[in-house]
């Protein structure tokens, strides 16, 4: 890892861009469901979980940091997931 400071703006970056994609995705379809709030939701519940891990490493942090990141992707993949499933 190269970084924490690039860790946490890469986090707060793509989490960022999936809240404009429901934003978009709102204004352009006319619905504003309580589906797309609640991933909005999911969206910011995810950011600060991550920035609490990110701020309190396990003793070991090169495998922390590398486990965080698969969790991290894992969990960006089932945000994608719910927002394609709102077409």
């Amino acid at each position: 890892m190269a970084s924490v400071r690039r860790l946490k703006k890469n986090v707060a970056s793509v989490l960022g861009e999936l809240v404009d994609t429901l934003i978009i995705w709102e204004l352009v379809t006319d619905k504003k469901s309580e589906t797309s709030q609640g991933i909005v939701d999911d969206i910011y519940n995810t950011y600060d979980k991550y920035l609490e891990q990110i701020n309190h490493p396990t003793e070991n942090k090169g495998v922390f940091y590398k486990q965080l990141l698969k969790n991290f992707e894992e969990e960006v993949n089932a945000i994608i997931a719910k927002i394609n499933a709102l077409s």
